[in-house]
């Protein structure tokens, strides 16, 4: 092989080795739903899995920085299939959305695993160093069992999120609410719901406005632990997300 070929073979070599490193990368994952697995130790149990959304002009739009939600799932959604997600919550409204202008982060838990604080804001990190992300435009949701565990990690990492939304989640009298004050919080709850009572709502807003938190609170008087649905399609909830930013936080 002469010198010549020998360049050439080096080129096509390297353009090829290019394309299989940017074809694996998150600028190709697809529009819509998509599901990913990210290891977070060494042991086996220590992989989790995880649902993104993007929506359908997100690579139209080449220069924006998008919001994010971060949706935390209900316990009955653990397992190793990650499309269980689609059975309840936000990611179920999004299978029928096509005009969503959000973001979506879902990390999904096996049976053994449990929602933890600094395991879902390393994953905003990793995801937010791939896609188009604005990081001033987080928002953090839970729904039951993802509720609580929301509640948990705004008051681990209350500068991190611009907005908090609880749905039919469970009270954590342990954590001191006065970290929550600046955070806009909405929280949401069904009055009928048998499975996580709405007092537990009631006890965690009422312990915000004792301490002046910025907190809204809806309760449906006609609805159950399933009130996400109406949470979830109510587009004033997306409007009042979007005046959220932590640029703005006092």
């Amino acid at each position: 092989m002469n010198r010549n070929q020998s360049l050439l073979l080096f080129l096509i070599l390297g353009t090829v080795l290019l394309f299989i490193a940017d074809s694996s990368g998150f600028a190709q994952i697809p529009t819509g739903i998509s599901y990913h697995t990210e290891p977070e130790g060494d042991s086996p149990l220590e992989y989790f899995q995880y649902m993104l959304f993007l929506p359908q002009d997100y690579y139209e739009k080449s220069a924006a920085a998008w919001p994010l939600i971060v949706y935390l799932h209900g316990n009955f959604q653990k397992g190793t299939d990650p499309q269980a997600l689609l059975s309840a919550g936000l990611p179920k409204i999004l299978e029928t959305q096509t005009d969503f202008s959000f973001l979506v982060l879902a990390p999904h838990c096996n049976s053994l695993q449990e929602y933890r604080p600094d395991m879902i804001v390393n994953l905003i990190d990793r995801i937010s160093g791939t896609i188009r992300v604005d990081r001033n435009r987080i928002y953090l949701t839970g729904w039951c069992y993802g509720g609580g565990a929301a509640w948990v990690t705004a008051h681990t990492y209350p500068d991190r999120f611009a907005a908090l939304v609880p749905v039919a989640a469970p009270a954590d009298v342990m954590i001191d609410l006065r970290e929550l004050s600046d955070l806009p919080v909405w929280v949401f709850h069904g009055a009928k719901d048998s499975d996580v009572p709405a007092s537990d709502s009631k006890t965690m807003v009422e312990a915000l406005r004792d301490c002046e938190g910025n907190v809204r609170f809806t309760l449906y008087t006609n609805l159950d632990h399933d009130c996400w649905e109406r949470t979830y399609t109510d587009k004033s909830l997306y409007r009042w997300l979007l005046r959220q930013d932590l640029r703005h936080r006092h």
